[in-house]
């Protein structure tokens, strides 16, 4: 049984002008950014529209999932231009340069009244994307992308807004499309406290809800950078711990020629070899500072290796509840308190 209700829309020159697809690289993201309509309000809309260029290929929400333009079809759905770099229309997917509209497939999620996206609506985006993926051989970590990826659009806004969401679906599609346990898929909303557990409010407390999105994020960064083969549950226990020694480990041999042993096992050559992080600072060492401190409690603004000033401040909360020196810099010391 398909995901999906084929509901074709009349062949018109401005939603489905019949134009084949060259190919099927990538499946886009998109949300209506229209609040309380359907997915049968939209194939309404689209069926008799008439004054622009704009449709998809999918529109799915808590009830309904159609497809409305033959998936061997073009859609008018992401090449629209936001920003030029140097005269030239922005386009942040290679693959799909230099008209997505001619390589992509789209889904749109509808959104609720108040502006979130409905988990049921999400659960069947994620079908969908699972029988795609099968179907034209794609990989959910890779080729599922935002429309805001290719175009820079606001879009779909909640997963701009918090990308832990979008990379959780992701990642929920990859385990479904292996027969895995899919584990929790995201309510997609402006807040990722409504689909896991509130962040610690002890930084000694760790996030321990199966599902936490960024967890989910950061065990499939380590496994994609290091080969760390996690287990993508959203757990910061002894495994995901250790993949983030070796990240940094591997770290510092390739940036400073440490020469260390990547063992996963922090230990006094390690912390030898460890360098000063301060604000400022970009890259997967970084990276790796913020993900410990997220799994230790501690909010960083983001775990997206740059050194900002959330970074700052949740380093210095760490160094005033471990009893070091408060000065916002992630040394030996540091580093020590934090495996």
């Amino acid at each position: 049984m398909s995901a999906w209700e084929n509901k074709f829309i009349n062949v018109n020159k401005y939603a489905r002008s019949g134009k084949k697809l060259t190919a099927v690289r990538k499946i886009l993201m998109h949300y209506t950014a229209n609040p309380g309509a359907s997915a049968m309000n939209h194939y309404k809309y689209f069926n008799n529209l008439k004054d622009r260029y704009a449709s998809a290929h999918f529109f799915v929400d808590r009830v309904d999932s159609l497809c409305i333009v033959p998936l061997n079809e073009v859609a008018y759905h992401a090449n629209d231009v936001q920003k030029r770099v140097n005269g030239v229309a922005y386009r942040g997917v290679a693959a799909l340069k230099p008209n997505a509209n001619l390589l992509s497939l789209g889904i749109e999620m509808c959104i609720e009244k108040d502006g979130t996206i409905h988990p049921d609506t999400v659960k069947r985006s994620a079908a969908i994307a699972v029988e795609l993926c099968k179907k034209y051989g794609l990989d959910p970590l890779t080729d599922i992308v935002r429309h805001y990826d290719v175009t820079a659009k606001n879009c779909p806004a909640p997963w701009v807004a918090d990308k832990s969401q979008f990379e959780a679906f992701k990642v929920f599609v990859k385990n479904e499309l292996a027969g895995n346990d899919p584990t929790i898929i995201p309510a997609p909303s402006n807040k990722v406290d409504s689909v896991i557990v509130k962040q610690p409010t002890k930084p000694s407390e760790q996030p321990k809800t199966k599902g936490n999105a960024v967890m989910m994020s950061i065990q499939t960064t380590l496994n994609n950078r290091y080969g760390t083969k996690l287990v993508i549950d959203g757990l910061y226990g002894p495994a995901t711990k250790k993949a983030l020694v070796t990240g940094l480990q591997t770290e510092l041999n390739k940036q400073y020629r440490a020469n260390l042993t990547v063992d996963g096992l922090y230990g006094p050559a390690t912390a030898s070899k460890v360098v000063n992080v301060h604000e400022g600072a970009r890259g997967n060492i970084t990276y790796i500072v913020q993900a410990v401190l997220y799994a230790l409690g501690y909010d960083t603004k983001g775990v997206d290796g740059i050194f900002g000033s959330g970074t700052t401040a949740a380093v210095k909360k760490f160094q005033d509840d471990k009893g070091l020196s408060v000065d916002g810099v992630v040394g030996v010391n540091t580093f020590n308190k934090l495996f």
